[in-house]
């Protein structure tokens, strides 16, 4: 290889901002733990809408019993299983004016807004930060082509001048 020969310069592979802007809003921990958030309160919301509304509860009971003049008499009555007792019902609960749950359900509504909006903010610096990166990897990468093709063209002024022929003059 010759001293005067320009190695070429690798190309670095095409920046692309949208697949950046896609890796960066997938790899970024924030914005996934901004998202848990989100759907965290997203479930403190329906559980506060139903805390508003009739509930209607299966409830079952078993129990042993023992009974008996003495208390080892109860205590083996109780061991021996000879009295067992059991019941299963329906439980039914109708809020009256129920002011808390309705003001729960409003809260937690407004908080979940309130984090829908942190997170919206969030993704739009993230984007942000995303772009004033690639941008930067751009003015860079034109800063090195522009220098490269300087080089070039001084590369070429120079050979240009070293194969002039040589005039010399006599007197």
């Amino acid at each position: 290889m010759e001293p005067d020969t320009i190695l070429p310069r690798p190309r670095s592979a095409l920046l692309d901002i949208k697949s950046s802007w896609e890796r960066g809003l997938a790899q970024r921990p924030d914005v996934h733990q901004a998202h848990l958030e989100v759907e965290k309160l997203r479930l403190e919301v329906r559980h506060a809408k139903q805390d508003r509304l009739v509930s209607l509860d299966l409830v079952g009971r078993y129990g042993l019993e023992g009974s008996g003049p003495e208390r080892s008499a109860v205590n083996e009555g109780i061991r021996d299983r000879s009295a067992p007792f059991w019941s299963v019902g329906l439980e039914v609960s109708i809020p009256l004016t129920n002011a808390r749950a309705k003001h729960e359900y409003a809260a937690a509504r407004r908080r979940l807004g309130q984090q829908i909006d942190a997170t919206r903010k969030l993704k739009q610096r993230v984007l942000i930060e995303i772009d004033d990166a690639f941008r930067a990897a751009e003015l860079a990468r034109e800063r090195v082509d522009a220098a490269d093709r300087a080089g070039e063209h001084s590369h070429k002024l120079t050979m240009r001048h070293c194969l002039e022929p040589l005039i010399f003059q006599t007197s």
